[in-house]
């Protein structure tokens, strides 16, 4: 009996081991990004709460004038031009009104190894809209099918994480942009000029349009992303006089 007990003891007393070394176990690359996040490394100069300590640091470390309102709401743009990697359409939008732009800072820190700052900027209920939006569907062999009509789109939330390098010098034209969507279905509609079309060609276009908008329209805030980040950041914080850009 007390020999059943030793091996049950050992066995446990064994796995407890690996277990233990599973967990601590980390690649290289890992152990040196653990590190740079480090308690040392990382300082908070302001809390995310407060604005006005977020744009008197922005004000003494770059070259920027200090804005205090908010985004304009609905805040116009001319034009945006998407050419969707994950399918056959390009298409641009003119006129385009965005509204839910003015949402609240969720992370703001300098990494002091990197020499980053880093700020969070989520939004909820942004909307994007136009009365023209061109869509050319590119097809294999054959000339594009291009169409026009209205269109809108609302994300439910979103998050742009902005990375901006060199503390004494932060220049918003060199960051490292990215949006992370909470919601994996924003809410997309389309005018009637493609579902009553009575061409053929058009009708499967829209049908086969239908399947691959939302995962277009997700695209679309992905690419986007330094430009909702340049509006959002210029009015309501400081203005480093970045103009849109149109990625193609």
């Amino acid at each position: 009996m007390m020999k059943k007990y030793l091996c049950l003891l050992f066995s446990l007393i064994g796995h407890y081991v690996c277990t233990e070394h599973d967990y601590g176990t980390e690649s290289t690359d890992r152990r040196s990004q653990n590190n740079q996040e480090s308690g040392n490394n990382i300082i908070y100069p302001c809390s995310t709460s407060d604005l006005k300590c977020i744009r008197e640091f922005f004000c003494a470390h770059a070259r920027c004038k200090p804005t205090y309102g908010r985004v304009p709401d609905p805040f116009k743009v001319d034009r945006f031009d998407y050419t969707m990697a994950t399918s056959n359409i390009s298409y641009t939008l003119s006129n385009v009104e965005l509204t839910g732009l003015n949402g609240k800072v969720t992370s703001f820190y300098i990494n002091k190894k990197t020499d980053n700052l880093v700020i969070a900027l989520e939004v909820k209920n942004v909307t994007m809209s136009s009365p023209v939006m061109t869509f050319i569907y590119n097809r294999k062999g054959k000339e594009p099918i291009q169409l026009s009509d209205d269109y809108f789109v609302t994300y439910g939330s979103t998050t742009f994480t902005v990375i901006i390098p060199n503390i004494k010098d932060l220049q918003l034209g060199k960051a490292y942009c990215y949006a992370y969507l909470d919601d994996s279905k924003p809410n997309v509609g389309l005018g009637d000029n493609f579902r009553n079309s009575c061409d053929p060609v058009v009708k499967r276009a829209y049908k086969d349009l239908l399947k691959k908008i939302p995962d277009a329209a997700k695209e679309a805030l992905i690419v986007q992303a330094f430009n909702y980040v340049k509006i959002i950041i210029q009015n309501s914080i400081c203005d480093f006089g970045l103009k849109i850009t149109y990625p193609r």
